[in-house]
């Protein structure tokens, strides 16, 4: 935008590289006062850079407001300042690694510039060791080591959580927990009042004169799943936040007399418990998983329950053995959500996960669209078909990208039209074919190419012939017939519909033919010196368009193909797709008609401006980014001052009638809420409290049920995990083919030596998954399973090791179901060893979802401990 970028003549000689060959410096890399970016051969001078837009990885701002410095050496700072939670992508360090040549990302659908400038490392996260290489290119978490202290923590490669909490059991946190997106000036910017756990990415120290103040604070954020992408959330103080150092979660049983405790001394008095039975969330919906309670703590520890159990004994009498040493867990748990406003007015910890869960399903059909192209294929416009044929089919292709499938779920299809077939306007007369149906575009031979092939292998031959020998065509009955007929999916499932309309001409006003519409519209036109003859009068006018269009809740996007600056019959069609748009108020988000030059659409590849592919992605992202922006708006407070609801509560367009209708239109169709409904979810705030509980109660039943919670990359290392043990068990080898197996897999995915691991400790160490009462397979040490493999192998003890092997099977299988969101009884799964296949019935066999979504694209698996061998 006008920005000139500053690169000295020596530049022009060749950039330096870091090495010793390098005849240029570094500090001769500079930018201009405005920030803007060296051409791409000089980014390539920086060492593995091969992509300047990828650089060597990528980094987030961690503070509010990091400067970019134009020199390596100086601090004479560019004008672009960088906010907090901002993507860059990085190029290298300075000679004295102090500083990254870094170039901002702009957000999805923004127009800005990319600026380029140094950077301190200390104002942005850094890869472990520093090094932008291998799968560290982006933030990673902090590690420690998780509830096993057998792991020196240098070794440990579970990701640190934090889940956020209070110590008020009623739900009163004044607003919620302070985040900051800088400690160091003691001003909170934010507020998280859900019950989340959150991963953490630094921690500092702040130095103060008060002895009460918070010196500790952890950075904490998400990661999405598909590419790694880090989103900040702030800075958090040590006090409001629990770190979590497993993946073991645990919930009530229904038949447990439910007790908790502040401290263990507390708990081993049976003193001041803290909690009521009827204040815990205890049970499961029919059709979805809950948010499981983080374990903290356990008493004792692996190490001492593991020292106990008696080698070579059997699963039952290792579990008594278990269940009687286990004392307690230190678990999170939800307290009430209450009304800021009306501290009197609460909702249970399972009423409001059920209405925050109703707010996350709408969200996510948010970025479900399906939309149909419809495509004027008649005479007039015969000249540019194949071009607009071929645009539409770049259009779709930029789609297939995995950014944009992973993104989101888009479904297109394209119908075609053109005039009535004989006098008679009415719906089935119009000619009108949906030649592509609704399909999801993908790469390769079976994708987007196969499913356009009809369209794009001979398009002229699908044009229809104008048996009225008129300019006016039936748009209308169309753009009926489309919203009444197409295959939309479900409207509670995909409420964004849009209807693309691609026309040369208009329609004929109700009741008139071709000639009267033209001379009462513009009876002074040239083109009306030689006027139709058609007698074809029209039935159908914009508001039974725009009937239609409300009906099916679809957008409306006109796109007009426009000869110069305009004929008679592309000024009718503006006119009529502006009364259709302003008629429908505030169900158009879309509030004028699209215009593409027909010379531009004859360039085909070559089109620079105006292009239909370019002008429809644009008007469709601002719809999405528009919706998304509502929802986000609706999680801000007044008194937010967090960079995300300072810029929403800025942005004009989240202020229009059509948007916040939008809104409310998507969160009514896919969760059943209104706007006020949605308001009065976020104003609540819900404590977390941790807590001390026994594991078994005074009668002896067991207190919790055990589950351990993966993301998406580690649960399906689980997938691959079990599916290898499964395959594998059944092999005559040298070798234990478990431990073999097992190591193989995790050096797929790590860079450390398992040589000398047991299973347990593998299934620990790499996923988090303790084996407490479970101590079976995954349970035993080298030793046993060795000796087990032996038996089998000789013929003299097959159960033990068939036990095993079956138990790997239908663990397998039952976490393939998950994946699939299906639940079945464990006992229904029956497996042949011989071939490793099992079979789950269908009719065994409901629709469940394990995953809760914290975060978009970022869900966490609750997988049960008691199915894992």
């Amino acid at each position: 935008m006008g920005r000139e970028i500053l690169v000295l003549t020596s530049v022009l000689l060749g950039f330096l590289t870091l090495t010793s060959a390098s005849a240029q410096s570094l500090a001769e890399v500079r930018v201009n006062e405005a920030g803007a970016c060296p051409p791409d051969s000089i980014l390539r001078g920086f060492p593995k850079v091969t992509q300047p837009s990828v650089g060597i990885g990528f980094t987030v701002v961690k503070f509010a407001n990091a400067t970019l410095d134009r020199a390596e050496a100086s601090s004479e700072a560019a004008s672009a300042d960088i906010r907090f939670n901002s993507l860059l992508v990085v190029f290298g360090y300075s000679r004295d690694e102090k500083k990254l040549f870094v170039r901002t990302v702009p957000a999805k659908g923004n127009d800005d510039v990319p600026a380029c400038g140094w950077v301190s490392v200390d104002n942005v996260l850094v890869p472990r060791q520093g090094q932008f290489v291998d799968r560290y290119k982006i933030p990673q978490p902090l590690q420690m080591r998780d509830i096993s202290r057998i792991q020196d923590e240098a070794h440990n490669l579970l990701d640190v959580k934090a889940v956020v909490h209070d110590l008020s059991i009623q739900g009163e946190s004044n607003g919620g927990i302070d985040v900051f997106e800088d400690p160091r000036n003691g001003n909170a910017t934010d507020k998280i009042r859900l019950f989340d756990a959150f991963l953490v990415y630094d921690q500092m120290k702040v130095a103060t004169a008060s002895p009460n103040q918070e010196t500790r604070y952890w950075l904490i954020g998400d990661r999405a799943a598909s590419n790694g992408a880090v989103t900040l959330r702030g800075w958090i103080r040590q006090r409001d936040v629990a770190i979590w150092p497993s993946r073991l979660a645990v919930q009530w049983n229904e038949a447990a007399t439910v007790a908790g405790y502040a401290t263990p001394e507390n708990l081993e008095r049976k003193t001041a418990p803290l909690t009521l039975p009827e204040r815990i969330d205890r049970a499961d919906y029919d059709q979805q998983i809950t948010r499981r309670l983080p374990v903290l703590e356990i008493s004792p520890s692996v190490e001492t329950l593991f020292a106990d159990l008696p080698m070579g004994a059997s699963l039952e009498e290792r579990k008594q053995v278990a269940r009687r040493i286990l004392q307690y867990y230190k678990i999170a748990t939800p307290g009430l959500a209450c009304r800021r406003d009306n501290p009197a007015d609460c909702f249970s910890p399972r009423q409001i996960d059920a209405q925050r869960q109703k707010i996350a399903t709408a969200e996510a059909a948010a970025w479900k669209i399906d939309i149909l192209i419809l495509i004027d294929a008649t005479e007039s416009m015969d000249p540019n078909f194949p071009s607009t044929v071929s645009t539409i089919e770049r259009f779709l292709k930029l789609t297939e990208d995995a950014p944009v499938r992973d993104s989101y779920d888009l479904h297109f299809g394209i119908s075609l039209y053109g005039d009535y077939q004989d006098d008679e306007s009415s719906l089935d007369k119009v000619d009108y074919q949906q030649i592509v149906p609704f399909f999801r575009p993908s790469p390769g031979e079976m994708g987007t190419s196969a499913a356009l092939g009809t369209l794009v292998s001979n398009p002229k031959s699908l044009l229809y012939k104008d048996v009225h020998q008129d300019k006016l065509e039936a748009p209308f009955a169309a753009v009926i017939r489309a919203a009444q007929t197409a295959q939309w999916r479900p409207i509670n499932e995909v409420p964004l519909r849009f209807i693309v309309h691609i026309t040369d001409a208009g329609n004929r006003d109700p009741g008139k033919t071709c000639a009267e519409t033209q001379l009462s519209r513009y009876p002074n036109a040239p083109e009306n010196r030689r006027l139709p003859r058609s007698t074809n009068r029209e039935v159908y006018g914009e508001q039974d368009v725009v009937n239609a269009l409300q009906i099916a809740h679809v957008i409306y996007v006109p796109v007009e193909v426009r000869y110069g600056t305009g004929d008679l019959w592309n000024r009718i069609f503006q006119d009529q797709a502006n009364s259709i748009l302003s008629l429908l108020g505030t169900d158009a988000p879309v509030k004028k008609p699209v215009i593409t030059d027909s010379k531009q659409i004859m360039k085909g590849p070559d089109c620079q401006k105006d292009c239909i592919d370019k002008q429809v992605t644009d008007t469709v992202i601002y719809v999405m980014k528009s919706v998304w922006a509502g929802f986000e708006h609706e999680r801000c407070d007044s008194h937010s001052n967090s960079s995300t609801c300072h810029s929403l509560k800025n942005a004009p367009d989240l202020a229009k009638p059509e948007i916040v209708r939008l809104v409310d239109r998507i969160a009514s169709a896919a969760a059943g809420l209104t706007s006020d409904e949605i308001t009065n979810i976020y104003s609540r705030d819900q404590s977390i409290v941790t807590m001390y509980s026994p594991a078994v109660s005074a009668d002896g039943a067991d207190m919790f049920t055990h589950w351990v919670a993966l993301e998406r990359p580690e649960f399906a290392i689980l997938r691959d995990l079990l599916k290898t043990l499964c395959d594998g068990m059944s092999e005559q080898d040298a070798h234990n083919p478990v431990l073999k197996a097992l190591r193989e897999l995790s050096e797929m995915y790590s860079n450390e030596d398992f040589t000398d691991l047991t299973v347990r400790e593998i299934l620990g160490k790499r996923l988090g998954i303790p084996n407490l009462e479970q101590t079976d397979f995954s349970g035993r040490t080298r030793d046993e399973i060795d000796d087990a493999y032996r038996a089998w192998q000789s013929g003299s003890d097959t159960k033990t090791w068939d036990n095993w092997h079956y138990r790997a099977c239908k663990a397998m299988t039952f976490t393939q179901l998950m994946e699939d969101d299906q639940r079945i009884n464990p006992a229904d799964i029956k497996c042949d060893l011989k071939s490793n296949i099992c079979e789950a019935p269908a009719e065994k066999r409901s629709k469940f979802r394990w995953s809760v979504e914290v975060s978009r694209g970022s869900p966490t698996f609750y997988v049960p401990l008691d199915i894992i061998p």
